[in-house]
């Protein structure tokens, strides 16, 4: 694994994973692990519904299913494809880097 740091005036801006021709965003860490087997996650950014989250060696983890709180700080809540361990709290977690404005969602009116 490669990592790609940012500097701007002797100030570190980002860490950002680079793997594979692929760049992740940092969606958060994991806060809790709920009795359903869910990962709640204090993001640092608000992530879409239904994006695939994966850990810092690029191993899917789950999907959101769930966006909730302020939007100040947001909570996003993971659906494993696993069954969780318990080790999980405290593990960093990326989303790929995605179109995040609504653009090119849905068909166009061409097709």
């Amino acid at each position: 694994m490669f990592y790609i740091s940012i500097q701007y005036n002797d100030s570190l801006l980002g860490i950002t994973p680079y793997l594979g021709g692929m760049t992740m965003d940092y969606l958060g860490s994991v806060q809790e692990v709920t009795t359903e087997g869910k990962l709640i996650v204090k993001c640092t950014d608000l992530p879409e519904i239904g994006e695939v989250v994966y850990d810092a060696e690029k191993n899917k983890i789950g999907v959101v299913k769930r966006v909730f709180g302020p939007v100040s700080g947001p909570y996003a809540s993971i659906e494993p494809k696993s069954k969780p361990t318990g080790g999980e709290k405290g593990t960093d977690l990326y989303t790929t880097g995605g179109n995040k404005h609504g653009k090119d969602k849905g068909r166009s009116r061409r097709n």
